[in-house]
C-alpha cells in the first residue's frame, strides 16, 4: 500500500469521524473539544508535515473549522452577547494593509528564493488572508476570528520568522541547507527528549545506550541493534508548539472568565501535559521498533504516534473547556 493511499485513508476515515461527532446528539456535550483538537491536528498536517499532501489535509482543516465555528456559536450562545472582539476598533483600518505587506513579503521572499510556493509561504498567506478579511466576517463570530488570528500569528511567529531571519542573515534563502538556526538543536534534543527517554527505558528494564540524538536498543527479534535517530522533525516538538500556540490563543479570548493567575496555570499545565504525553509517545515508537523491527517502527511513528498524542491532549482539552464553562456559568448566576 503506498503513502498517499495510507494518507487518503486517514484523511477520509477522519472526515468520517468529523462529521459522526456532529450528527450524533451523544457526542454533543464533547463537539467542542474535539473539533478543537481535529482543528489543531489538520492544521499540523497542512503547514509542517510537508510528507502529507494538501489536497487530504487542507479539505480536514476547512471542515474541522467549520464544525469548530458551530459548534462554539452553540456552547457560548447564552454569553456571547454579554463579550466583544478582543480587538480594539482602533486598530482595524491597519488589518488590510498588514494583510497586503505579508502577500507582498511573501511574492518578494519566493522570487529571490527557490520560487516554489510551500508550506511556510501557505501559512503567511493564511494570515495575510484573515487580516484582510477579518472586518469583513460579522461580529457575531468575534470569538472565532479573533481565535484564528491570535492562532495563525503565532504560529507564524513560532515557525516562520525565526526561520526566514536565519536564512536571510546567513545567505540560505532559496536553499533547503538551513544550518543548525539560530539556536543548536542537538542539546535541546537530547536533555528534553533523548535523556528522558534513556531514563524512561532504564527505570522499564530494557538494555540501551544514549548519544547525542540517537538511542541505541538492541531488536527483540535477531539482537541486532537498532539505531533511532530523534531529529527535531521527528521529535515532537512541531505538535507541541501548535498545542501550546491553540492554548494561549483559547485562553486569550477566554481573558474575562479566566484570572491571570489561573491562565497561567492552565498554560504551565498544558506545557507540562504535551510534553510527557510527547515523552510516552515516543517511548511506544521506540519499544515498538524494539519488538517489530525497524518497518513497523515507522509504520507507528508515521501513522500511530500522532494518535497517542492527540488522545492525551484531548484529555486535557476536555478538562479545560469544562473548567472554563463552570466558571463562566458562576460568573452569569
Amino acid at each position: 500500500m503506498s503513502e498517499n493511499t495510507i494518507f487518503f485513508i486517514v484523511s477520509f476515515i477522519s472526515l468520517i469521524v468529523i462529521f459522526f461527532i456532529n450528527y450524533l446528539s451523544i457526542f454533543k456535550p464533547f463537539r467542542l473539544a474535539f473539533n478543537s483538537i481535529f482543528f489543531c491536528e489538520s492544521v499540523l498536517l497542512s503547514f509542517f508535515f510537508a510528507k502529507y499532501p494538501l489536497l487530504f489535509s487542507l479539505p480536514l482543516t476547512i471542515t474541522s473549522f467549520y464544525y469548530l465555528t458551530i459548534s462554539s456559536i452553540e456552547f457560548n450562545r447564552s454569553l456571547r452577547a454579554k463579550e466583544s472582539s478582543i480587538v480594539s476598533s482602533n486598530f482595524l483600518i491597519y488589518f488590510k494593509y498588514i494583510g497586503l505587506t505579508l502577500v507582498g513579503a511573501i511574492l518578494v521572499y519566493e522570487y529571490f528564493g527557490d520560487r516554489i510556493f510551500n508550506h511556510n509561504g501557505l501559512l503567511v498567506l493564511a494570515l495575510a488572508i484573515i487580516f484582510i478579511l477579518y472586518d469583513k466576517v460579522p461580529d457575531s463570530f468575534h470569538r472565532e476570528k479573533d481565535y484564528m488570528l491570535i492562532f495563525f500569528t503565532l504560529l507564524v511567529f513560532f515557525f516562520i520568522i525565526p526561520m526566514v531571519s536565519y536564512k536571510i542573515l546567513n545567505g540560505f534563502v532559496g536553499t533547503k541547507t538551513e544550518g543548525s538556526g539560530f539556536v543548536d538543536n542537538e542539546p535541546i534534543v537530547h536533555f528534553f527528549l533523548v535523556k528522558p527517554l534513556s531514563i524512561i527505558l532504564t527505570l522499564m528494564g530494557y538494555d540501551h545506550y544514549a548519544n547525542g540524538e540517537f538511542i541505541h536498543i538492541n531488536n527483540y527479534n535477531d539482537n541486532s541493534i537498532l539505531i533511532v535517530s530523534i531529529a527535531e522533525s521527528c521529535s515532537g516538538i512541531y505538535s507541541i508548539i501548535v498545542f501550546i500556540s491553540a492554548l494561549i490563543s483559547y485562553l486569550i479570548i477566554e481573558y474575562r472568565s479566566l484570572k491571570p493567575q489561573t491562565s497561567f496555570l492552565i498554560l504551565i499545565l498544558g506545557i507540562i501535559i504535551s510534553y510527557f504525553s510527547n515523552l510516552f509517545r515516543m517511548t511506544i515508537i521506540i519499544l515498538s521498533g524494539h519488538y517489530k523491527g525497524i518497518d513497523f517502527l515507522l509504520f507507528v511513528h508515521q501513522h500511530i504516534g500522532w494518535l497517542i498524542f492527540t488522545l492525551w491532549i484531548m484529555i486535557f482539552w476536555f478538562s479545560l473547556d469544562s473548567l472554563v464553562n463552570y466558571l463562566k456559568r458562576n460568573q452569569v448566576n
